[in-house]
């Protein structure tokens, strides 16, 4: 069994904190980001095995709506998007990270 999974990293939509530099109205920016985060794990999952790192942790049932069965979600640890997981997946809702 393979242990290779592909990662997203996804920012919950809360209006006024996703895509901010585009100048729309915050709920758009919102709509725009669950489109973002919808169409790349659609991609992903169609590769193989997919796994999402959402951000903030208290937010996440923002971003687990949005992924299809099978897709797991856990909370980012460390920094923000765009910078990595400095710190173990900490377990969120029914699909808790594990690497199998």
């Amino acid at each position: 069994m393979s242990l290779t999974r592909l990662l997203i990293t996804a920012k919950a939509l809360i209006p006024g904190t996703t895509k901010t530099r585009l100048r729309l109205r915050p709920e758009a920016t919102a709509r725009l980001q669950s489109a973002v985060i919808g169409d790349a794990v659609e991609k992903a999952s169609a590769l193989g095995p997919t796994v999402v790192a959402g951000t903030p942790a208290d937010a996440l049932n923002l971003v687990e709506p949005l992924l299809p069965q099978g897709v797991r979600l856990f909370a980012q640890g460390g920094g923000t998007s765009g910078r990595g997981c400095s710190t173990p997946p900490r377990a969120s809702s029914r699909r808790a990270w594990s690497p199998s």
